[in-house]
């Protein structure tokens, strides 16, 4: 092999490799870099409606409130059940998954699922308690929640 064959092969070889370091660095950033950036967005957005919110847990609907207050209200029931639906979704879209989990970027998937029914069950509001016996019931769901989220001073 002559030099001038060395030379060539060394350069196809390196910027060959160039290229797939560049391929495969993009692939991790698209795959599993943006995916847990959203999702630290999308679980920031829940728990700012979840303190937005927060005033709203244990209220019912009555027949004498007003369309502004029924127009908040059923605007809070959406903004918590939409941000539950990104949540999920944004928590699926990370690949891989387990890598997160051991970095704790994500929580486990028992508590993925605690949260999600748990943001579910809070997007109902009061509506869906039958009795004053469970008045701090919501309350205690959104701190479960919060706590299961990270959110330190829960």
């Amino acid at each position: 092999m002559s030099d001038l064959d060395k030379i060539l092969l060394t350069t196809v070889l390196t910027i060959f490799g160039g290229l797939m370091i560049h391929v495969l660095s993009q692939m991790f950033i698209k795959m599993f870099l943006e995916p847990c950036i959203e999702y630290k967005k999308i679980r920031s957005d829940v728990i700012s409606h979840m303190s937005f919110y927060s005033n709203m847990f244990d209220s019912k609907l009555r027949a004498d409130d007003s369309d502004d207050y029924r127009e908040r209200y059923y605007k809070a029931q959406d903004d918590i059940r939409l941000s539950m639906a990104k949540y999920r979704a944004s928590y699926n879209s990370i690949t891989p998954l387990i890598l997160a989990r051991l970095l704790r970027i994500v929580p486990s998937f028992s508590d993925f699922e605690s949260i999600s029914k748990n943001l579910l069950t809070l997007s109902f509001l009061g509506s869906i308690k039958h009795d004053e016996s469970g008045y701090n019931e919501q309350y205690n769901l959104a701190k479960e929640t919060l706590k299961l989220l990270q959110v330190k001073g829960y």
